[in-house]
Protein backbone atom coordinates (compact mmCIF):
# COMPACT_ATOMS: atom_id res chain seq x y z
CA UNK A 1 0.00 0.00 0.00
CA UNK A 2 1.43 3.44 -0.81
CA UNK A 3 0.87 6.32 1.44
CA UNK A 4 1.47 9.92 0.51
CA UNK A 5 3.33 11.31 3.53
CA UNK A 6 1.38 14.99 3.03
CA UNK A 7 -2.18 13.23 3.45
CA UNK A 8 -1.58 11.88 7.03
CA UNK A 9 -3.23 12.80 9.62
CA UNK A 10 -1.37 14.79 12.64
CA UNK A 11 -1.81 14.79 16.22
CA UNK A 12 -4.83 17.08 15.50
CA UNK A 13 -6.50 15.36 13.21
CA UNK A 14 -6.04 17.66 10.38
CA UNK A 15 -4.68 16.20 7.19
CA UNK A 16 -1.41 18.04 7.06
CA UNK A 17 -1.80 18.75 3.41
CA UNK A 18 -4.28 21.18 5.06
CA UNK A 19 -1.48 22.96 6.92
CA UNK A 20 0.84 23.24 4.30
CA UNK A 21 -1.64 25.13 2.90
CA UNK A 22 -2.42 27.08 5.17
CA UNK A 23 1.27 28.58 5.99
CA UNK A 24 1.50 29.30 2.07
CA UNK A 25 -1.98 30.84 2.26
CA UNK A 26 -0.59 33.08 5.45
CA UNK A 27 2.53 34.09 3.85
CA UNK A 28 2.01 34.03 0.27
CA UNK A 29 4.20 36.33 -2.34
CA UNK A 30 1.25 37.91 -4.29
CA UNK A 31 0.16 40.38 -1.58
CA UNK A 32 3.51 42.31 -1.47
CA UNK A 33 3.94 42.56 -5.33
CA UNK A 34 0.26 43.59 -5.38
CA UNK A 35 0.64 46.63 -2.52
CA UNK A 36 4.02 47.75 -3.81
CA UNK A 37 2.89 48.07 -7.16
CA UNK A 38 -0.34 49.90 -6.28
CA UNK A 39 1.68 51.91 -3.94
CA UNK A 40 3.63 53.03 -6.89
CA UNK A 41 1.13 53.31 -9.60
CA UNK A 42 -0.77 55.55 -6.85
CA UNK A 43 1.90 57.41 -4.90
CA UNK A 44 0.49 56.22 -1.77
CA UNK A 45 3.00 54.79 0.75
CA UNK A 46 4.66 51.10 -0.03
CA UNK A 47 6.26 50.06 3.21
CA UNK A 48 7.93 47.36 3.26
CA UNK A 49 5.94 45.72 0.74
CA UNK A 50 8.49 46.12 -2.17
CA UNK A 51 11.39 45.05 0.08
CA UNK A 52 9.49 41.59 0.22
CA UNK A 53 8.65 41.61 -3.14
CA UNK A 54 12.13 41.87 -3.86
CA UNK A 55 12.47 39.18 -1.53
CA UNK A 56 9.87 37.00 -3.02
CA UNK A 57 11.79 37.59 -6.39
CA UNK A 58 14.70 36.32 -4.89
CA UNK A 59 13.27 33.16 -4.13
CA UNK A 60 11.34 31.61 -6.63
CA UNK A 61 14.72 33.28 -9.16
CA UNK A 62 16.59 30.82 -6.98
CA UNK A 63 14.38 27.84 -6.60
CA UNK A 64 14.08 27.88 -10.02
CA UNK A 65 17.60 27.79 -11.01
CA UNK A 66 18.43 25.08 -8.41
CA UNK A 67 15.55 22.84 -9.92
CA UNK A 68 16.82 23.64 -13.63
CA UNK A 69 20.54 22.85 -12.04
CA UNK A 70 19.61 19.82 -10.78
CA UNK A 71 17.56 18.40 -13.82
CA UNK A 72 20.02 19.41 -16.47
CA UNK A 73 22.64 17.74 -14.38
CA UNK A 74 21.13 14.31 -13.86
CA UNK A 75 21.73 11.03 -16.25
CA UNK A 76 20.16 10.67 -19.14
CA UNK A 77 17.50 7.74 -19.26
CA UNK A 78 18.86 6.36 -22.35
Amino acid sequence: MLRCPTLTLTAAGVPAIFLLLFVYAEHQPFTPFIEALRGLLMGTPIGNSAILAIGWCAVIALGGYLWAKKLYNREPTR
